[in-house]
């Protein structure tokens, strides 16, 4: 990539074809998502009827970094600098394509591309970005105050300028995602006290009064907020800024001051875009704070104010999730239905029939059936998440039954494991093998143990080890295979001699293929006990 971009420059747009047949656009994209090589790139470019060929390229690009296909990308981004470079897009498109390289930790490739634009596009504002994701990177890379540098240098070579608050707002966002919080503070307070005027000082002010909340400076944070609704309550971002204080309370569980802050913005500002979550928010507050009232009258208003809003589903879901939580399954069900009937497109649709899946494996009133986990299975197939979907639901019933056995309520836990074994069975015979396939073996053996169905148990710890050697607890399983054996020896079916030689076998596998696991020494003991 180096050795393209140095050689290449800023090299003319090449003679794009004139625009033929609408609607070709959904046929380019389709021979895009074929393509292989920038060559192809290109010819599916030149053969594009009406698409904009630049947009083609440079979404090439991004598909083929997000996909982690980094020699392709090389490739797509030859063809893209080579025709594209004068493009008044093409800075803007190198710095999110930097960007998406930083996101999959491609950080050499990130930095090349940022630095590629602050040094060839000095005029455009697609530099001043690529300057501030540069000393992010370097404050991600350093852990002492090396870095304290060249964030002077940013701010000093924008001093004066607008842009000098927008760059401090920003660094100080990166220093508080990395958990650097005595220097996001400084220039937060900077922006506050030097830039008050700047559109960034409400943001500041905001992330201010957030910090003082998690640190429990309670008088200071109250005061921040006196100062942040005289300094900006004509601001149209008022309403999300106290929104966002109310979240801050909201995760330090401190939930009456939470319900304030929402309820602040739904009666100041009860058209706004944060409205919504507010009112989402007072709900979850009540519903801890054990106002059952107004968490049902706040579903209502939820339910019928916002009803044409999208995100109105995630908001049902979080409520749903939070009742779930506190184990208030009745209350829950009806606002994962409500998602699954009225949004069932949505990407909350199937985490909320996952919802009434886990439901029903606490609170169902008819025992042997599974009408939830089963449309699961069914409806939900095609949708992202859904083989993790689907093992969280199975994994509800045994957990459920679990808890009846930690509880001394053998009969319910016995019943449990039942249902659980059940539900497993469904899970592993109807989802496509994947990274949980192993898990949900593993975990049904467990079941069929507390059933008594050793034999079956051995079964699945078995298939475990022979199909997924190198799985985290494959070692687990092969040790499995030897106890569940030593422990048929109590139990009519095996004859103790038999018993012994299986576990013998399984013990001295488990030595020769997984040496340094764990169980490695019960195993060689037991089999030091067992040599004559």
């Amino acid at each position: 990539m180096a050795k393209v971009i140095k050689q290449a420059g800023k090299i003319g747009v090449v003679l794009m074809l004139l625009v033929l047949v609408f609607g070709a656009v959904f046929y380019v994209a389709n021979r895009l998502t074929l393509a292989q090589t920038a060559e192809e790139t290109a010819a599916v470019a030149e053969s594009a009827p009406t698409a904009d060929p630049f947009d083609l390229a440079r979404n090439d690009v991004m598909s083929r970094i997000k996909k982690g296909r980094d020699l392709e990308a090389v490739e797509s981004f030859e063809y893209f600098l080579a025709n594209f470079s004068d493009h008044e897009r093409f800075s803007a498109a190198v710095v999110k394509a930097a960007s998406r390289y930083r996101e999959k930790g491609n950080l050499e490739m990130a930095q090349e591309l940022f630095q590629y634009v602050v040094a060839n596009y000095q005029e455009d504002k697609s530099s001043f970005w690529a300057q501030i994701n540069l000393v992010k990177m370097d404050i991600a890379a350093c852990e002492s105050s090396c870095l304290d540098d060249g964030v002077g240098q940013l701010l000093a070579q924008f001093a004066g300028d607008p842009r000098e608050a927008v760059a401090a707002g920003h660094i100080a966002d990166e220093y508080l995602r990395l958990g650097k919080v005595g220097r996001a503070r400084a220039l937060y307070r900077f922006v506050v006290d030097d830039r008050p005027d700047s559109e960034n000082a409400l943001w500041a002010r905001m992330h201010l009064v957030t910090l003082d909340i998690a640190a429990g400076k309670n008088r200071r944070a109250q005061d921040g907020f006196g100062e942040l609704l005289a300094d900006h309550f004509e601001d149209e971002r008022i309403g999300s800024a106290v929104c966002r204080i109310g979240n801050a309370y909201r995760y330090q569980k401190r939930f009456r001051e939470a319900k304030e802050m929402y309820q602040y913005v739904l009666d100041e500002w009860p058209n706004s875009t944060h409205a919504l979550s507010s009112r989402m928010g007072t709900v979850i507050a009540d519903i801890v704070l054990g106002n059952d009232p107004n968490a049902e009258h706040g579903v209502n208003r939820l339910l019928s104010d916002f009803a044409t809003d999208e995100r109105v589903a995630e908001a049902a879901l979080l409520i749903a999730d939070k009742y779930q939580g506190k184990k208030r399954f009745k209350k829950a069900r009806p606002l994962y239905e409500y998602v699954v009937d009225n949004w069932a497109d949505s990407k909350h649709a199937i985490f909320s029939q996952k919802g009434l899946a886990v439901t029903e494996a606490f609170y169902n009133e008819d025992p042997n059936t599974y009408p939830a986990l089963d449309r699961l299975l069914t409806d939900f197939r095609d949708r992202p998440k859904f083989t993790r979907m689907a093992f969280l639901a199975a994994e509800a019933y045994r957990d459920r039954a679990l808890s009846k056995l930690n509880n001394g309520k053998m009969e319910e836990a016995q019943q449990g494991y039942a249902r659980a074994a059940t539900a497993w069975e469904q899970v592993i015979q109807r989802t496509p093998e994947s990274v949980y396939t192993p898990e949900s073996y593993y975990l049904l053996a467990e079941c069929y143990c507390n059933l008594g169905e050793y034999l079956s148990a051995i079964d699945c710890y078995r298939l475990i080890v022979d199909t997924w050697p190198d799985w985290k607890r494959s070692w687990s399983a092969q040790f499995q295979v030897g106890y569940k054996y030593e422990q048929l020896k109590w139990v009519e079916g095996i004859e103790p001699s038999e018993a012994d030689i299986h576990t013998k076998t399984a013990y001295q596998r488990l030595l020769d293929i997984y040496p340094d696991c764990p169980a490695a020494k019960a195993a060689a003991g037991w089999l030091s006990r067992h040599s004559n």
